[in-house]
């Protein structure tokens, strides 16, 4: 299935925590709509978002745990991430990103997670 194939590259690109990885998954059309950024809209905007997460949290790791939809170009992603500062400190949380790819590109994508991860570094995945 491309949905998930782009997808799992996706994750494995932000995982590298290379923003020139995750740049090959975006494009000057594509929006990001995050919480606490709202929507972001093409590369310039969405790299923001990439470079402060990737500044506050140099490591992360992404469990997919299911894969909804996706048969041609649009679906949800289930995931699991822990994500680790450069102090030790570790942030877990669970969400769900909907997402419509065209081609290799994310053409949208919205994240839900739940922030009761970033109130307690206690919390296991």
């Amino acid at each position: 299935m491309k949905f998930e194939r782009v997808l799992r590259e996706y994750w494995e690109a932000e995982e590298s925590r290379d923003l020139d990885a995750i740049s090959r998954y975006y494009s000057e059309k594509s929006t990001l709509t995050v919480p606490q950024y709202g929507t972001l809209k093409g590369w310039g905007e969405i790299c923001t978002f990439y470079e402060d997460s990737i500044r506050q949290y140099p490591m992360l790791s992404v469990e997919v745990v299911n894969v909804y939809g996706g048969e041609e170009f649009k679906g949800a992603i289930e995931w699991r991430s822990k994500f680790g500062d450069s102090g030790g400190g570790e942030v877990w949380l669970e969400g769900v990103n909907c997402v419509t790819v065209d081609g290799d590109i994310i053409d949208n994508m919205k994240v839900y997670y739940d922030s009761v991860g970033f109130h307690s570094d206690t919390r296991s995945g």
